[in-house]
């Protein structure tokens, strides 16, 4: 019988600084009898590869030709071994080094919750330290109707009493797909600040292409 009770889950695509940043974050967290770490390169046509042997132990998956965001995750999910699925993008880490511990602990007080929705804080930070004093100070958690796929954790039985990821979507969208079948399976999706994951992406230049957008759309 496997010892494995946790299955960390990345799809990535030319992303092979961030996803090192990731790998490296989440290898001094976990113990690797108990937590496997599960990434699909998908259609990467930089030197991401490369990173297979610096990594000896991740379970790499290699696809030539890019599928999307959505089945890729569909075709990485039925590979993993653990009693509960982590997921994060390439360029997002947890913020609390037991993340695991927080995340049992969760699932622990409510059976009927499936999916744990990560807090998402956005930005590029000096440190974990910085981007956590970002977060209130007080715990919040609440139920809700959808999560990010940046960070959050599905119990993988509940996950395969789903149609899983949809292979006919390329990216965005899929989580919510995924959130109306745990629902309509009468589970529960839990937000909570309790687990936080530092999404790497520079608000600024985010910032600035949705004003483009706004702009062009007012025109």
């Amino acid at each position: 019988m496997s010892s494995i009770k946790f299955s960390i889950a990345i799809v990535t695509k030319n992303r092979k600084e961030d996803l090192d940043v990731t790998i490296q974050k989440l290898k001094t967290s976990i113990d690797t009898n108990t937590t496997e770490i599960l990434i699909l390169l998908d259609g990467c046509t930089d030197n991401t590869k490369t990173l297979q042997s610096k990594y000896p132990f991740v379970k790499w998956y290699i696809l030539d030709k890019s599928v999307g965001a959505s089945k890729a995750r569909s075709i990485l999910y039925k590979n993993v071994k653990g009693e509960f699925i982590i997921g994060f993008d390439d360029d997002a880490h947890p913020l609390q080094s037991d993340f695991i511990d927080r995340i049992e602990s969760i699932y622990n007080t409510d059976n009927e919750i499936a999916v744990i929705a990560f807090q998402e804080i956005k930005g590029i930070f000096t440190d974990d330290q910085q981007a956590l004093q970002s977060k209130p100070n007080n715990k919040i958690s609440y139920y809700c109707n959808d999560f990010v796929g940046c960070g959050f954790a599905i119990k993988t039985k509940d996950y395969f009493n789903t149609r899983g990821f949809p292979v006919w979507i390329d990216i965005y969208g899929e989580e919510s797909c995924v959130s109306m079948e745990v629902l309509a399976n009468n589970k529960k999706i839990l937000y909570t600040n309790f687990v936080s994951v530092n999404h790497r992406v520079d608000v600024k230049k985010e910032n600035n292409w949705v004003q483009i957008i706004l702009d062009l759309k007012s025109n």
